[in-house]
């Protein structure tokens, strides 16, 4: 059986769509279609029905779908223990990130590994979220750290484990006058100007989310696509944004930025280590492992 027919099979009953799985595969639209047919040919029974719009499994498809995953778990770990002989256990593991983790999150991380093992050595590769899902697929990465707006949703080819939950803080000047209030609301903000992230970015979705919800319609002044730019900017005296904790930490610790809670305003952001499921070389299995019970720890939390 053709490995390629099963892992076109295996990608759209995971993504339950055609041209999702045409996009993680890198192939047409109408191959991926081929592919199909042909392996349902082979097998000589139909794997995929419509209904409506929608694309579901049939009976036969859901009965072939675990055989399927072992199939290509196999083929897979065969993959990873051949490459282990090869290169003697010194391939770098390869990670991907969307930008807060890869910026804020991973660097600590692996500082800390190194100290465990010095040994230890990857690649990085800061991308989008989308992309860094696609390359876990792809099998161009080992790891990916993801931040979400929403919990991660169910796949039944990759495993996401939650690492922490982190919240938006307001940031400003550290002598800005809106410091001396108890409390700060989002009607204090009116004539304040707003340095917001670029809108196709994860944080400002989740802002705009909840500036709807409360019925507030900010001012917004700037929008930067970069926060490093909009801390510099709220350094500056230009204006104040909001944005995630763990962003601004070492800038609040150090005086450069002054950050509190908005009252009213929660909005958490998820951030996850996702893999695929299947058998992993141990320094993967170790260095995950590291980074469940660092990121649990006060060290890393402060």
């Amino acid at each position: 059986m053709d490995l390629i027919k099963v892992r076109a099979f295996y990608t759209v009953a995971t993504l339950s769509s055609i041209s999702e799985a045409a996009k993680h595969l890198h192939y047409t639209q109408p191959a991926i279609s081929a592919q199909i047919r042909e392996l349902e040919h082979e097998l000589q029974t139909k794997l995929f029905e419509r209904a409506g719009r929608s694309l579901r499994l049939t009976e036969a498809g859901n009965a072939f779908l675990p055989h399927a995953e072992r199939l290509l778990q196999d083929f897979d770990s065969c993959k990873q223990a051949l490459n282990q002989l090869t290169n003697q256990g010194e391939e770098p593991v390869r990670i991907g990130a969307s930008l807060i983790p890869g910026m804020y999150i991973l660097p600590k991380l692996i500082s800390a590994y190194r100290a465990v093992d010095n040994g230890f050595t990857f690649s990085l590769d800061i991308q989008n979220a989308y992309d860094v899902e696609r390359m876990l697929f792809d099998q161009q990465i080992d790891l990916g750290f993801l931040g979400r707006r929403k919990p991660f949703p169910l796949q039944n080819a990759l495993e996401a484990t939650l690492l922490f939950l982190d919240h938006h803080v307001l940031i400003l000047p550290p002598k800005h006058p809106l410091l001396e209030k108890q409390q700060i609301q989002l009607k204090d903000l009116t004539h304040v100007p707003l340095i917001l992230p670029a809108r196709n970015t994860v944080t400002r979705k989740s802002l705009d989310t909840r500036f709807r919800e409360l019925g507030f319609s900010p001012q917004i002044h700037f929008e930067v696509n970069n926060i490093e730019a909009i801390k510099r900017m709220v350094i500056q005296g230009i204006g104040a944004s909001i944005v995630c904790w763990i962003t601004v930490r070492e800038e609040v610790a150090s005086g450069l930025l002054a950050a509190c809670s908005l009252s009213g305003f929660e909005v958490k952001r998820y951030f996850y280590m996702v893999q695929r499921k299947s058998t992993t070389p141990l320094t993967l299995s170790s260095f995950s492992q590291f980074v469940l019970t660092y990121t649990r720890s006060k060290e890393f939390l402060h």
